[in-house]
């Protein structure tokens, strides 16, 4: 049986008010990690190490927040673009407004590298969420 249209309706609408809530939940995510969790410059590769951390938990944070929120829908990748718009939106946002505030351009390619990162990893949860409900998935699991 079919629901009704405005139940999906609805349905997709809370489905990205909940995506641009977490989008909004990843900014205090990134000054948690770039200035909590330092490890300090006297320690050897401690850049690389910093970098490998934010990125990683980055990276994990947008995939992870995707991937839940197309869980249970084959075609997740080809639906998602209005959840991967609404969960990058915080990280494309600081980067526009840190093009236009920072004169040096550090900053600014440390943020287009997180928005790009998110909209990448949240493309990939996207994606595994679909494999993992796909019915070639389910029959290989299952032995069929």
């Amino acid at each position: 049986m079919e629901k009704p249209t405005e139940e999906i309706k609805d349905s997709c609408m809370l489905k990205l008010v909940v995506a641009f809530l977490l989008g909004l939940a990843s900014f205090p995510l990134m000054f948690l990690l770039g200035l909590g969790v330092l490890i300090p410059e006297s320690v050897p590769g401690a850049v690389a190490i910093n970098v490998g951390i934010f990125a990683g938990s980055m990276a994990g944070y947008f995939l992870l927040v995707q991937f839940l929120l197309s869980l249970g829908n084959p075609r997740a990748v080809h639906e998602a673009w209005p959840t991967v718009l609404a969960i990058s939106l915080t990280p494309l946002l600081t980067t526009l407004l840190t093009l236009v505030a920072e004169r040096r351009k550090g900053p600014v390619l440390l943020m287009a590298g997180v928005a790009s990162l998110a909209v990448t990893c949240s493309y990939a949860g996207a994606w595994l969420a679909g494999e993992l409900t796909s019915e070639n998935f389910t029959k290989a699991a299952h032995g069929k």
